[in-house]
């Protein structure tokens, strides 16, 4: 009896084996995968697209997305936020169920990588991210919305619960160290009417630039903005009131900079505000209006 017993006990489990060997090795988890991707593109109301040359999905270990693109889809065209030949996610598939995006993702970039977790559903998204010795050539974005050919490595963690239709409710921080910060030479059209030309300009070199801020109630309080130069040096703090459409979104950040002898020689603006100048050499600013239409004054002198 007992042999029995332990004969059906040993093909049970043979056969709960078989059945998951059989589950994982036939089982189609690239359409899971591509059904998680468009479930990502669904929750945002196309606001992301997701481009993927290549999935090598795996069960036990994250899929790997070859030639992976996350795409912002604007009237104007479609802007490149993140380019990278290899990410690597980890899904939660239950909550695809309920149409939710649940994952976990990893990124090796030429020097360090990013890593963290996201969920996605109609009516909210949070992300927590940790990035370490991301280049900002990976982020073309940045580069366009800033318009300033930044260059540069980022180190921080970003964390942050958005709803789009209340932003009342959005809750995050932003805690970032950028490295070895320039801006290449060149022609920089900041905005209308307001156009520069500077040579390399090195934002930070011996001591990182630091962005310390916290969103909440739809407000991001920027703490504390510091590049350390030395051809630029900035401190800067404030907040932004946060409107559903960024154009509309409030400034009010006060600061002052300063400019090393080379910029100074080149900056023929610098002419128009050096009275500004207070006795331990810095500007004292004010950016205020909306991000559409910013008024920038320095000392008494309304710039923009």
């Amino acid at each position: 009896m007992n042999n029995k017993i332990l004969s059906w006990m040993l093909h049970i489990m043979v056969g709960v084996f078989a059945f998951f060997f059989f589950l994982v090795l036939f089982f189609p988890f690239e359409t899971l995968v591509r059904y998680f991707l468009s479930q990502v593109e669904i929750q945002s109301k196309g606001a992301y697209k997701i481009n993927v040359g290549e999935i090598d999905p795996s069960f036990f270990f994250k899929t790997s997305l070859k030639d992976f693109e996350l795409v912002l889809s604007k009237p104007t065209g479609d802007v490149v936020l993140l380019k990278t030949p290899e990410l690597k996610i980890g899904v939660s598939y239950l909550p695809l169920l309920a149409s939710h995006v649940d994952a976990s993702f990893e990124l090796k970039s030429k020097k360090g990588g990013m890593e963290g977790n996201m969920f996605l559903s109609q009516t909210m998204q949070r992300f927590d991210v940790d990035l370490n010795q991301m280049d900002f050539a990976e982020f073309p974005l940045l580069a366009g919305w800033l318009k300033i050919p930044l260059s540069g490595e980022i180190n921080g963690n970003i964390m942050a619960e958005i709803y789009p239709e209340q932003v009342g409710k959005n809750e995050g921080e932003i805690n970032l160290k950028l490295k070895d910060l320039k801006i290449a030479a060149g022609k920089m059209d900041l905005y209308q009417g307001f156009e520069l030309e500077i040579p390399d300009t090195v934002l930070s070199a011996n001591d990182p630039a630091v962005l310390k801020a916290t969103l909440s109630k739809g407000r991001l309080d920027v703490k504390e903005l510091n590049i350390p130069g030395p051809d630029m040096a900035l401190k800067a703090a404030g907040r932004v009131q946060i409107n559903r459409k960024l154009s509309f979104a409030h400034l009010s950040v006060n600061g002052s900079f300063q400019f090393s002898q080379k910029l100074q020689e080149v900056l023929s603006i610098l002419v128009l505000i050096e009275k500004q100048k207070n006795e331990q050499g810095w500007y004292p600013f004010n950016l205020s209006g909306q991000v559409s239409r910013p008024k920038l004054q320095v000392g008494t002198i309304q710039v923009l």
